[in-house]
């Protein structure tokens, strides 16, 4: 767990995704799993972060820390969505413009 946090502090996400998830073969804690959570946080990878913050809470459902990002998570896919949305809706204006 020790690798994870460091990971995390220096901004190595991936590297501290695979520690996590390695410590977590060895023993299942809250902390591991935050560390996880929060570093799929920290590059945008919303949907990955919701999965483990779910599989987190069925661990420890009162995790405070844990629900707190989950409920980002959960808010910035939804804007991510929205953004794609009108992007899309862009995109299909300028493709009638060039008809």
């Amino acid at each position: 767990m020790g690798r994870a946090k460091l990971n995390l502090f220096r901004h190595q996400f991936g590297k501290c995704k695979t520690d996590c998830l390695d410590a977590l073969k060895i023993k299942s804690n809250e902390q591991i799993w935050f560390i996880l959570v929060r570093s799929r946080y920290f590059v945008e990878k919303y949907d990955e972060c919701l999965k483990y913050a779910k599989e987190a809470l069925l661990l420890f459902p009162h995790s405070v820390k844990i629900k707190e990002l989950a409920e980002k998570s959960e808010f910035e896919l939804k804007q991510e969505q929205i953004h794609m949305k009108e992007v899309e809706l862009i995109n299909k204006g300028k493709d009638c413009d060039k008809l």
